[in-house]
């Protein structure tokens, strides 16, 4: 466990890799999948641009386990705030049937373990 949770920023940061490669080459794949609906006109060029983002996030904040420096800190710290955020935004909009996609509850359990597995590493790093 303690290694899991020792490598949960990379394994969140390839998360976010994958998929935002996949909504920059197949958005609407992507977007049907997680809200069970199309996007209007413009809807898959944004999806696009968030899975650029999503590239972006997930290349600042990979580093190796063992560097552990004040920026590499903020960037893991930003990492699992989103993490979190995304858990609780993806369970609310399905709750409320705003989302109906195949993958929206996988989706915000995996935000919610990866979040959880820095949290427990941010914790096990301050006891150090």
């Amino acid at each position: 466990m303690k290694q899991l949770t020792r490598r949960s920023s990379q394994l969140s940061c390839f998360v976010e890799l994958t998929t935002g490669t996949a909504l920059v080459l197949l958005p609407a794949v992507v977007i049907q999948l997680l809200l069970g609906t199309s996007l209007p006109d413009g809807g898959l060029q944004l999806a696009q641009l968030y899975g650029a983002a999503l590239i972006g996030l997930g290349i600042a904040c990979w580093s190796p386990v063992q560097v552990r420096d004040a920026g590499s800190s903020r960037a893991r710290l930003g990492l699992m705030l989103y993490n979190f955020g995304a858990a609780l935004l993806l369970a609310s909009l399905s709750l409320t049937g705003t989302l109906q996609g195949l993958m929206v509850w996988p989706a915000a359990l995996i935000h919610f373990v990866l979040g959880g597995l820095m949290l427990i590493d941010q914790r096990n790093q301050q006891m150090l």
